[in-house]
C-alpha cells in the first residue's frame, strides 16, 4: 500500500511537471504561441512593447519568418525576427523567443514548404507601453480634478509630461475649494497667473519624503522656494501639509497637499506704492483706487507724482471731496492733473517752469 501511494506521488509529479513544460519549455517568461498542424495559436496577439514571445512546437516541422513573407505578401514590420525550422512533439518543443521592442504591427508565417501558403501565418501588433507621467497621475486621481484643468489651460501638460524629473505638490479639488470665492475662477482667467502658481508648485528633480529636511528651501520652476517643515504634526510646504507622499512617476514623484501654495508676491516700489505705504495719503490712495488709476500708475511709466496730503484734502470745503469721489469723471481729470509724463526730481525744478500734466 506504501508502495502503492509513492507511485502514484511520483505519478502525479511527473504529470505536474510534464504540465508546466508543455506550456513553457523555453523556461522563459512571455505569452506563449503554439505551433501545431498548419497554424499558430493565437493567430493575432496584441502585446505591450517590452513584452516576449514564446513559440512552441506540438508537431510538425515549422519555423517562424518574421523577415519577408514567403507568399510574396507586403510585410512592413518595424523590426524584423526570425527562429529556425523545429520538429515539434505532443509534449512540446521550444522553437525559442522574440522580445518586441518598437510598437506596430508584425506579421510572419512558417516558412517550411507549402505551410505559409495553406494559411500558416501570424499577426502580433505591439502597443506602446501605458505611460505613468506625473501628469498621469493627477490626470487619473478622482481628487485633482481641478488641477488637472488648471495644468492643461496653462499648456503645462506637454512639458509636465517630458522626461523631467519633476517633483509635482499637488493640491487636492478640496484645497482648491478653501480658497476665498473667485480667486479660482480670477486665477484660471489670467494664464500668467495661473502658471505662475502651478510652477510654484514644480520642482526639477526627485525629491522622495525621505529626501525632505526640517528647514529644507527648495527652489521651484517658478523662480521662488518653498519651505519644508517636519515636526510631530506632520510634513508641510510652506503652510500646506503633505496628506500623500511619493506617488512615483516614470518622470518624478508626486506629493499629494490639502492647501493652495501662493507664491510670494513681488516686491514693487511704483509710485502707487509710495502712496499706499504713507501714513498721510490715505484719501489719495482711496482716490486713485477709485478712478481705476492703480494699473496705470503701477506700469512702467515713468511718472511723477504730486500727492496731497490727507490734511490737503480735509481743507477742501466741506463737501467738496464727497461730490468729486462720486464724480469719476472729474476725479480722474483731477487725479490726472497731479501726474507728470517722465521722472521729474526737484533738482529738475526751475522758477517759472511749466509741466504738461497727464490731464
Amino acid at each position: 500500500m506504501k508502495h502503492s501511494f509513492t507511485l502514484l506521488l511520483l505519478a502525479l509529479g511527473a504529470l505536474t511537471s510534464l504540465t508546466a513544460v508543455a506550456q513553457n519549455p523555453c523556461n522563459t517568461p512571455g505569452v506563449v504561441v503554439e505551433a501545431n498542424g498548419l497554424s499558430y495559436t493565437p493567430s493575432s496577439l496584441t502585446i505591450e512593447a517590452g513584452e516576449t514571445v514564446v513559440w512552441v512546437n506540438y508537431g510538425g516541422t515549422h519555423d517562424v519568418n518574421g523577415v519577408s513573407s514567403t507568399t510574396g505578401a507586403t510585410w512592413s514590420n518595424p523590426e524584423t525576427f526570425s527562429l529556425p525550422l523545429v520538429s515539434g512533439n505532443s509534449a512540446g518543443v521550444c522553437m525559442g523567443s522574440f522580445t518586441f521592442t518598437e510598437p506596430g504591427t508584425y506579421q510572419y508565417d512558417c516558412s517550411f514548404g507549402a505551410h505559409a501558403a495553406n494559411g500558416m501565418v501570424g499577426t502580433i501588433t505591439v502597443t506602446p507601453p501605458p505611460s505613468n507621467t506625473v501628469v498621469d497621475i493627477i490626470v487619473n486621481s478622482p481628487d485633482h480634478t481641478t488641477l488637472e484643468t488648471a495644468v492643461v489651460a496653462a499648456g503645462l501638460a506637454g512639458t509636465l509630461s517630458g522626461e523631467g524629473p519633476f517633483t509635482i505638490f499637488a493640491p487636492t479639488d478640496a484645497a482648491f475649494d478653501a480658497l476665498p470665492a473667485g480667486t479660482l475662477e480670477a486665477v484660471l482667467a489670467d494664464n500668467e497667473l495661473l502658471t505662475s502658481i502651478l510652477t510654484y508648485h514644480a520642482v526639477a528633480g526627485t525629491t522622495l519624503s525621505t529626501d525632505l529636511m526640517d528647514g529644507m528651501v527648495v527652489e521651484t520652476l517658478n523662480g521662488e522656494s518653498v519651505t519644508v517643515t517636519i515636526n510631530a504634526e506632520g510634513v508641510f510646504i510652506n503652510d500646506a501639509e503633505v496628506i500623500v507622499a511619493d506617488l512615483v512617476a516614470d518622470n518624478g514623484v508626486v506629493h499629494v497637499l490639502d492647501a493652495v501654495l501662493l507664491p510670494p508676491t513681488p516686491e514693487t516700489n511704483t509710485v502707487v506704492d509710495i502712496i499706499v505705504n504713507s501714513e498721510d495719503h490715505t484719501t489719495l490712495e482711496t482716490a486713485v483706487v477709485a478712478a481705476g488709476l492703480v494699473g496705470t500708475l503701477s506700469s512702467d511709466g515713468p511718472f511723477t507724482v504730486f500727492a496731497p496730503t490727507d490734511a490737503a484734502f480735509d481743507a477742501l470745503p466741506a463737501g467738496t471731496l464727497e461730490a468729486v469721489l462720486a464724480d469719476t469723471e472729474l476725479l480722474t481729470a483731477i487725479l490726472t492733473y497731479h501726474v507728470v509724463g517722465g521722472t521729474t526730481l526737484s533738482t529738475d525744478l526751475m522758477d517759472g517752469m511749466v509741466v504738461e500734466t497727464l490731464n
